[in-house]
């Protein structure tokens, strides 16, 4: 579970990104997933206090990478420590929700400093 940059305390502006990827059924292989023609994107978080925050995203570039971002607002990051997230999408039929059990998504971590 790799671990981004530190964020400020109490800092806004900057995206955290996720990319997503699901294990290939054939080779075993994790693969990058286009998510192009996603719905819903949004991003779930977990604060060192266990706290979910779900929140809207966005793709990155053109989504045939995998990858979405959210753009942290004023307050958001309000609690010191190891913050968790995972990104949630609709494609098709399929819900990349790993809340709901429709993803093998795993979280990744950041950490929030004074």
């Amino acid at each position: 579970m790799p671990y981004l940059e530190s964020f400020p305390l109490h800092s806004s502006g900057q995206a955290i990104e996720a990319v997503v990827k699901e294990r290939s059924a054939s080779t075993g292989a994790l693969e990058v997933v286009d998510i192009t023609t996603a719905t819903s994107l949004k991003m779930i978080f977990r604060n060192p206090r266990n706290e979910r925050f779900i929140v809207s995203a966005s793709l990155t570039n053109a989504g045939t990478d995998g990858k979405m971002k959210y753009t942290v607002l004023a307050g958001f990051l309000n609690t010191l420590g190891t913050w968790k997230y995972k990104p949630c999408f609709t494609l098709g039929t399929h819900i990349g929700d790993p809340l709901k059990g429709g993803s093998t998504l795993e979280w990744a971590h950041f950490n929030v400093v004074e």
